[in-house]
């Protein structure tokens, strides 16, 4: 099912990257975790760049990678290829998980995980408001902003928090969404060297 309509995305304001934004690869970038990828800009400070890569599923459970995990329906995703021994979280429970950031309205990461375990237990956390990642991706900004004026990535901001239910077609989903612009993105082989 697709959830993206055009009154869900907007092209970014010539092409910046805020957090809350999300950010599609260009068809031509290789590599485990940034090929067709979409991913969530999580944090933008002065620091850098956090983002996670929302349509990389790793072939496992949270509970089967992470000791003390409660069963869960959650999937577990690449978040990219920084600190990919750590688990992240991605979620709509707002502010009830102490310690949560706000990405943008509606949408935190982090928290305190025992109490996010203690919230799966009870079936008041699940996949429809949690997304769970191993690693994230970083940039410096002057660093990504260099890759979007190369064209590597097209920033859009979503208005919802339609991203949490996990949909490994979004990049499809979102250059369908844009339209006849990057109909080319969307047919451009998987393996040009193959036709």
């Amino acid at each position: 099912m697709k959830i993206f309509n055009k009154d869900f995305l907007e092209i970014s304001n010539q092409g910046k990257c805020e957090q809350g934004a999300l950010m599609i690869a260009e068809p031509f970038m290789v590599g485990r975790f940034f090929s067709r990828a979409v991913v969530l800009v999580a944090e933008k400070t002065e620091k850098g760049i956090v983002g996670f890569v929302l349509n990389k599923v790793v072939p496992y459970k949270a509970p089967a990678l992470i000791d003390d995990f409660p069963d869960s329906d959650c999937d577990l995703f690449y978040g990219g290829p920084l600190d990919n021994d750590r688990l992240f979280y991605v979620h709509t429970l707002g502010d009830i998980l102490e310690g949560s950031v706000q990405i943008s309205e509606g949408l935190y990461w982090g928290g305190s995980l025992d109490e996010l375990k203690n919230m799966l237990r009870q079936g008041y956390a699940n996949a429809s408001n949690v997304r769970f990642f191993l690693g994230y991706s970083g940039w410096a900004e002057e660093q990504l902003n260099d890759e979007i004026e190369m064209n590597n990535w097209k920033v859009i901001n979503p208005n919802t928090t339609a991203i949490i239910p996990p949909n490994v077609n979004i990049w499809d989903d979102i250059l369908t969404s844009l339209g006849e612009p990057y109909s080319h993105w969307k047919n451009f082989p998987r393996h040009p060297s193959l036709n």
